[in-house]
């Protein structure tokens, strides 16, 4: 799975930076073609909250978790979660991790989309073309947004 999983979450908080102890890797190979792509959907989306940390504690003990994108509407939180080539791990980390912890600081509904580049071949999951769409679909169950590094917000206000 690799990632943490919330369980009789106990509280969390917004962080204003990065806890001192989490380390600043330098990542490379495919892990830095990762962030580079998540980089370039940042310069699309200049006004949604990127990177943010947050702290927390549940039965596991304390805890930090990073959502790599949150969009806010009037009565939805949109998670981003983006990967170079889609896995299922991105639905459940948004699912088990980052929903609890917002859901816990927000009287919103919090929705996930799975933001990739490469996409497999019949994908278990609905995969849209743009934002807009995918944030829609979101509503619905899991939702995938194909983003190819350039263009395809679509009309993201339409969809709140």
């Amino acid at each position: 799975m690799g990632h943490r999983v919330i369980v009789g979450l106990e509280w969390a908080k917004l962080l204003k930076s990065r806890p001192k102890s989490i380390p600043v890797g330098r990542p490379r190979g495919v892990k830095a073609k990762g962030i580079h792509y998540e980089k370039e959907l940042a310069k699309l989306l200049p006004s949604v909250s990127a990177g943010r940390w947050f702290e927390f504690e549940d039965r596991n003990g304390h805890g930090h978790c990073q959502p790599d994108f949150v969009l806010s509407f009037d009565s939805e939180l949109v998670v981003l979660e983006c990967k170079l080539t889609w896995v299922p791990a991105g639905h459940t980390q948004i699912e088990q991790l980052y929903q609890p912890v917002l859901e816990s600081l927000s009287a919103k509904r919090v929705l996930g989309v799975v933001v990739c580049k490469n996409i497999l071949p019949q994908m278990p999951v609905p995969v849209f073309g743009d934002l807009a769409s995918a944030i829609a679909g979101a509503r619905q169950g899991r939702a995938v947004w194909h983003w190819l590094g350039v263009g395809g917000i679509g009309e993201i206000a339409q969809a709140a």
